[in-house]
């Protein structure tokens, strides 16, 4: 890798909005694999075969020189890479009753610092991508999220912009973040 920072690479998936329900996971299956290999190129150097690329049986991605997350949301796509295990979420801001979710979903401490929060809606997103990225970075994985307990860890934590939508996005470590504007992938999903 270039650096001991983690790497994390987005992208927007270009039809993604206009692409049928029943055909959406496919096409992001197909764009996950795409920047993975890019990234496996850019980062390391070598082919994801050359790097023993795959997935183990929690469905996490590793090779033989890094780890990996990925999340999208909406039409975009994130990949993080790291040397040692790292977990990233990318998030949407939608519309969510944000209380009856944190009540389900939160730590205690977690529900308090949100209820106290000066932004509802920005503590919300940050904390649920919080638990999801730490969730995805865990060798030994909870059954659920609720179980993670984000308060004394520590996230790189983005507000971000895209098409006038707000994304949010947290990463288990320190990391560079790079904007791929014309990273393209083609590829008819039947």
């Amino acid at each position: 890798m270039k650096s001991l920072k983690a790497q994390v690479y987005l992208c927007k998936m270009t039809d993604y909005q206009s692409t049928p329900l029943c055909q959406k996971h496919a096409m992001q299956s197909f764009w996950a694999n795409a920047l993975l290999r890019k990234i496996c190129l850019d980062c390391y150097g070598k082919s994801a075969e050359e790097l023993h690329l795959r997935q183990n049986s929690n469905g996490k991605w590793q090779a033989n020189e890094g780890y990996f997350s990925v999340s999208h949301s909406g039409s975009y796509l994130a990949v993080a890479t790291s040397s040692t295990p790292v977990g990233l979420d990318l998030q949407k801001c939608t519309n969510v009753d944000m209380r009856n979710v944190a009540r389900r979903f939160f730590t205690q401490r977690e529900f308090l610092a949100w209820e106290q929060s000066q932004n509802k809606r920005d503590e919300f997103f940050f904390v649920w991508c919080k638990k999801e990225a730490l969730w995805k970075s865990l060798d030994v994985q909870p059954p659920t999220t609720s179980a993670v307990e984000t308060s004394d860890a520590q996230f790189l934590l983005q507000k971000l912009v895209f098409d006038g939508e707000i994304y949010y996005l947290a990463v288990t470590q320190d990391a560079e973040i790079t904007f791929l504007q014309n990273f393209n992938v083609t590829k008819t999903v039947e």
